[in-house]
C-alpha cells in the first residue's frame, strides 16, 4: 500500500505481528503503546493499527533505566541491537 505508515525497526520492540511503539505525547512524556505490524524490509516495519499518522515516536526503544537515548559515541552506551553494528 502506498500510504502504509512505516517506522524504522529500531523503534519498535517486538516482531511477528505485534509490537510496541514509545510515543512522546505533548507534554513530553512517553508511553509505550501496543501496535500491530505487517511488512518489514529489515529497516522499516509496517505499523497496521494503533499509532497515528501524526503521533511522534522515539527513533530508539529506551533502554530499561535510561533515559530512552543512547549515545552510540559513548563506549559506555553503545548497544549494538540500537547503533547499528
Amino acid at each position: 500500500a502506498t500510504d502504509a505508515l512505516v517506522v524504522p525497526v529500531t523503534a519498535v520492540q517486538g516482531s511477528f505481528k505485534t509490537g510496541n511503539v514509545w510515543v512522546v505525547l505533548p507534554d513530553g512524556t512517553q508511553e509505550e503503546r501496543a501496535v500491530g505490524l505487517g511488512l518489514t524490509d529489515g529497516e522499516n516495519v509496517q505499523v497496521t493499527e494503533g499509532l497515528a499518522v501524526d503521533d511522534t515516536i522515539l527513533q530508539f526503544i529506551p533502554v530499561p533505566g535510561g533515559a530512552g537515548e543512547v549515545d552510540c559515541s559513548d563506549p559506555a552506551q553503545y548497544d549494538p541491537m540500537v547503533c547499528g553494528g
